[in-house]
């Protein structure tokens, strides 16, 4: 199977953009989530995420640049793709396809050349050409199964909530749901569905409901006391948290789309509110600040007076973050890097890497997100080095800074040294990978590798580790754990 990656509009004013990285050699192998390019436009650096698995090839070079609508690269079973001079045309000038007007079609497999289009295509303007919607869209409103003997037994008997965290999993596993290792209910907490779903090393706090006809929690999801998640699917990204008592529900009626769906590495802070009338959707390392308000509908009066009756979904680009106490209304979608203000009261769209800010919420500024070379990277973590070894003598460790990136210190009597290297690795050459070792004796391979441009931290964090961790992460540094032998090979391969 053949899958195209078109380059995609990722501004309306921009009808072109550069090709500033291909992250992969032509025939390897690539998983979903995997970042297979970046390219650059007049506002934004953009990364796109493979959607399949299989071989790559890609059928343009960094630094070329391209316009909207031309093939980038493929990704098919074929090991030994090879590319025809026709698989590249120049796009229709007549018409543009936004992002997520091309995953439409690519997900449906749409021919564009018997439809009439023009200007800038959106994925409405797609799926109201459609006779029958979507392919494969689902049509029909999810509920629980009320008649099921589990979703009708925990409705209706209180004292389930009772039961230790150890009683309540091995009946959720009895039951056939799929309940992952190292997972903790808490007191009086209970998840309610048809389909549920738990990665290993969940956490659900006390008093928690949580009640969806899918639920799905990956990885090291955490949820906070006394949350109430509804919706008509619940789906949480890998090392996840939720605060204490959130609110996620379906007020203004349910639709085929009732769907909360978040990323990698998001934070829902404490007694944030989210409407999921219609779908809210957030990608990786996404921030909702305490006490912010997502609203997916918005009417009371009656249209009949001239009133508005708004619904629509809401949706947050990766590396986005709404304030504290900031609303956003139905039918808005907030762009990569894009900051909400506290207080703020968002009504449109923000564009990728903006800040706005204010009733109604107005562009405060653009490019927010400065695109600092490898040596001003590698400056500002020196800082930070000098700052963690002051960090660490005030958790009682006997540390020094031996250099402006080694820091050695005992840990307990035992010696460790902790370096900052700037390393470039063999699959990439190119590409400069940022690491932080950990390692017990100086010389020995690392025991903790901490990969800043990754996001990945490789192997069991030791205290200091944890210390490490969290430090960076207070300064909007985070990292996902991965294996010791993952270190092993990242560390080997930059030695």
């Amino acid at each position: 199977m053949e899958n195209k990656y078109l380059l995609p509009v990722e501004d309306v004013n921009d009808d072109k953009a550069t090709i500033t990285r291909l992250c992969f050699n032509d025939g390897d192998l690539v998983s979903k989530g995997d970042v297979i390019y970046e390219f650059e436009t007049t506002k934004a650096l953009v990364e796109v995420d493979a959607e399949h698995e299989g071989h790559i090839f890609y059928a343009v070079k960094v630094s070329k640049a391209l316009k909207t609508g031309q093939v980038v690269c493929v990704i098919t079973n074929n090991p030994n793709y090879q590319f025809a001079i026709s698989n590249n045309p120049q796009p229709d000038a007549s018409y543009m396809l936004t992002k997520k007007a091309q995953a439409f079609v690519e997900k449906n497999n749409l021919d564009l050349k018997d439809l009439d289009l023009s200007g800038i295509v959106r994925e409405k303007d797609l799926a109201a050409l459609l006779p029958n919607g979507p392919i494969g869209h689902e049509e029909h409103i999810l509920f629980l199964s009320r008649s099921r003997n589990d979703v009708s037994y925990l409705l209706s008997n209180p004292e389930f909530r009772k039961l230790s965290s150890e009683e309540k999993i091995e009946w959720y596993r009895i039951q056939g749901h799929e309940i992952g290792e190292n997972c903790k209910i808490g007191d009086g907490a209970v998840l309610i569905g048809n389909k549920i779903t738990l990665g290993s090393n969940v956490s659900i706090a006390e008093g928690a409901y949580i009640e969806s006809p899918e639920i799905t929690l990956n990885n090291h999801v955490t949820i906070g006391r006394d949350t109430n998640l509804v919706a008509s699917r619940l789906k949480l990204g890998a090392f996840t948290k939720v605060g204490d008592r959130v609110v996620i529900d379906i007020s203004g009626g349910r639709n085929t789309d009732s769907s909360f769906i978040c990323g990698t590495n998001c934070l829902i802070a404490s007694e944030s509110y989210v409407n999921v009338c219609h779908q809210v959707e957030l990608g990786d390392h996404v921030a909702l600040s305490p006490r912010s308000m997502i609203f997916t509908h918005s009417y009371w009066q009656s249209i009949l007076d001239g009133y508005p009756a708004q619904f629509g979904p809401v949706s947050f680009a990766r590396d986005s973050w709404l304030g504290a106490g900031a609303q956003v209304l139905p039918n808005v979608q907030i762009g990569e890097g894009a900051i909400v203000m506290s207080g703020s009261v968002l009504a449109k769209n923000v564009n990728a890497y903006e800040l706005v800010g204010g009733i109604p919420a107005q562009v405060i500024k653009e490019n927010i997100n400065k695109k600092l070379s490898p040596s001003k990277k590698m400056t500002q973590l020196e800082e930070l080095f000098a700052d963690f070894n002051t960090h660490l003598r005030q958790h009682g460790f006997k540390s020094r800074l031996h250099s402006a990136r080694k820091i050695c210190l005992d840990d307990e009597g035992s010696i460790t040294h902790l370096s900052l290297s700037q390393a470039y690795t063999q699959e990439d050459p190119n590409s400069i990978l940022l690491v932080l070792e950990m390692d017990e004796t100086g010389t020995s391979p690392a025991g903790e590798i901490y990969a800043i441009q990754q996001h990945r931290a490789y192997g069991a964090p030791s205290r200091v580790g944890r210390l490490l961790t969290e430090f960076l992460r207070r300064r909007g540094i985070y990292f996902i754990s991965s294996n010791y032998e993952q270190a092993y090979s990242l560390h080997s391969s930059t030695s």
